[in-house]
């Protein structure tokens, strides 16, 4: 990619393909939404929901997302609005990823069957900031796609492609590293790096303003950088110390009970609220020295202890994960703000996104499609701004999510299948034009 200055996205929407592409599976997103009205909510989401309605927006989530929120419903007038937008903005982000990095017949079968797919559809219809995020990244690498075939960078896809990942706090470490990656590999250059470089700390800077002096007791500001540390020691904790590292012991030095904050459900879900409270009395400082002193000491079975809960993010072919959770399928609880516009056809429909959740071992395996998507890129290298995004990602969240939940690397997960459905577009068009041939 040639060193040139930033310079405006023009007319880049306004070719025939992407612009019949976005009205099209804007349509079936429409669709399905009115089908599903308002769409799925969780806890996370419905606390949002909240917050704006006592006008009490947070960076609990980040600022950021708060903030869109508060926007797309107009204040909370219009709560149902949410899950439209946000999975508009998921729709045509990947439309644009698909027209991005693959021909005009493939990009019109990957993305037209994808958009009718729980993956894009029911993520879309799901007010999580992991769908904004997610759509970030689809644009950050469809940018770094196009940079390359034109030589130039255009500063408009890059912007709101760094404005979208700034909805989750890991967002800007991914296209940091994810940068510094690419440069690495030689798919841009020293220039173009310390330009994006720049303007992603630009744009950051402002949400990181936001999020520090609107900070509160629960969210990664204050503790999150130690939470699955604490997973990791309570699961410890619960499963003995069959190495013979004097933990309990430890613990007791720093003033901390260690059968207080044992957790059998810290090895995969941590749901016991006596430990999960218990351990949110003890300071950060000390959740961290005590992981790095067990981790010095017994290096294996803590590791083992992170990556058994981590599993659906790692590829093993002589094993198929638990089905981690993934795709919303309720409003989950009666609340004030958002409920079934009808009831019973919501009923029926959620059922389709349910079968695939059922199918979580394959849909969600996120270490799978992680390694075909890894396949792809040594095959063409045009793919490789995918892998090394969803390399860091995964590496990221393998590191550092509390419990195993695949809307954590949807863009793993939505990239992966993508690529594998055009693959096989690719391969058929090559048997029929043989067949044709001979």
């Amino acid at each position: 990619m040639s060193a040139q200055n930033f310079i405006p996205t023009r007319n880049l929407a306004k070719t025939p393909l992407l612009r019949n592409l976005y009205f099209f599976n804007s349509v079936i997103f429409f669709s399905w939404w009115i089908v599903l009205n308002p769409g799925f909510y969780s806890s996370d989401s419905i606390a949002v929901l909240e917050r704006i309605a006592n006008r009490s927006l947070s960076s609990e989530w980040t600022y950021l997302w708060d903030l869109s929120i508060y926007m797309f419903t107009f204040g909370g007038k219009f709560p149902h609005l949410a899950t439209l937008v946000c999975g508009l903005i998921l729709v045509l982000s990947f439309t644009f990823f698909c027209c991005s990095f693959f021909d005009k017949r493939t990009s019109r079968i990957v993305s037209i069957f994808m958009s009718n797919l729980p993956i894009v559809f029911g993520l879309g219809l799901t007010l999580w900031h992991d769908v904004m995020m997610t759509s970030g990244l689809l644009l950050f690498v469809s940018a770094v796609k196009r940079s390359q075939q034109t030589g130039t960078v255009r500063s408009s896809i890059y912007l709101v492609a760094f404005v979208l990942v700034n909805t989750r706090l890991n967002g800007f470490w991914t296209v940091l590293f994810s940068l510094g990656a690419l440069l690495s590999f030689r798919r841009i250059t020293l220039t173009t790096f310390a330009k994006l470089s720049m303007f992603l700390i630009l744009v950051t800077a402002p949400f990181t303003y936001l999020n520090t002096i609107k900070s509160t007791n629960e969210n990664a500001q204050v503790s999150g950088l130690t939470h699955w540390m604490k997973y990791d020691i309570a699961c410890y904790l619960y499963t003995g110390d069959q190495s013979g590292i004097p933990i309990r012991e430890k613990m007791l030095e720093y003033d901390l009970a260690p059968v207080r904050l044992t957790s059998s459900s810290a090895c995969k879900w941590f749901m016991e609220p006596q430990a999960l409270s218990n351990w949110g009395l003890v300071p950060a400082e000390k959740i961290f020295k005590i992981w790095i002193e067990l981790f010095q000491q017994d290096t294996i079975s803590v590791f083992e202890i992170h990556s058994n809960r981590a599993e659906y993010l790692v590829f093993n072919p002589s094993r198929i994960p638990e089905r981690p959770p993934f795709l919303h399928t309720t409003i989950e609880y009666v609340n004030p703000w958002v409920q079934e516009w009808n009831p019973n056809v919501y009923q029926i429909a959620r059922n389709y996104p349910r079968v695939w959740n059922f199918l979580g071992p394959l849909t969600a395996y996120a270490g799978l499609w992680w390694f075909l998507i890894l396949t792809y890129s040594i095959r063409n290298r045009k793919y490789l701004p995918i892998i090394i995004v969803s390399s860091v990602l995964n590496v990221s969240i393998f590191v550092t999510a509390i419990i195993p939940d695949a809307r954590y690397v949807a863009f793993t997960i939505l990239t992966g299948m993508a690529l594998s459905i055009a693959e096989l577009c690719k391969f058929i068009s090559k048997r029929t034009n043989r067949s044709n041939n001979e």
